[in-house]
């Protein structure tokens, strides 16, 4: 989740039948913790580099079209200038949206998920949650069990 200006960092991005505008979301990669995943995930897909602050939270959604679960971790932040960089091949464009604008899309069934304008209402209620409610144990940790040598 990204605002500046009153207005929401969005990508317009191909769906089924027509365009679809979600934030900037994606997988984890292999060897990937969550942060850097978003942040390898916004500039692919904005061309933004990102800086996380803080966790929104994290959601289950269950698509009503294909009967697959999502989970989402959502975390808001900041980002730098565009460094105008290609984007990803599902994306069509970036788009700096109002709240106003975003409902529109809403009404007209044009969000990826009701995801969306959960997370901007999360968001704007204040939720807040520190980076470091998640945890890595990925082999570049420090982590070590207790009572284990």
């Amino acid at each position: 989740m990204v605002e500046e200006r009153r207005k929401f960092l969005m990508v317009e991005e191909r769906g089924a039948t027509n365009s679809v505008f979600n934030q900037p979301a994606g997988h984890v990669e292999v060897d990937e913790d969550f942060e850097e995943a978003i942040i390898r995930e916004t500039l692919e897909e904005t061309s933004y580099p990102f800086t996380p602050d803080y966790i929104i939270g994290l959601y289950l959604y269950k698509s009503p079209h294909s009967g697959q679960t999502f989970q989402r971790l959502a975390f808001a932040g900041m980002v730098d200038e565009s460094l105008n960089t290609r984007l990803d091949s599902s994306i069509i464009a970036t788009h700096w949206l109002t709240l106003d604008e975003i409902f529109q899309l809403e009404q007209d069934d044009r969000l990826r998920s009701p995801l969306v304008t959960r997370c901007i209402h999360d968001y704007l209620s204040g939720e807040q949650y520190h980076l470091n409610l998640c945890k890595s144990l990925l082999e570049h940790s420090d982590f070590s069990p207790i009572g284990v040598e």
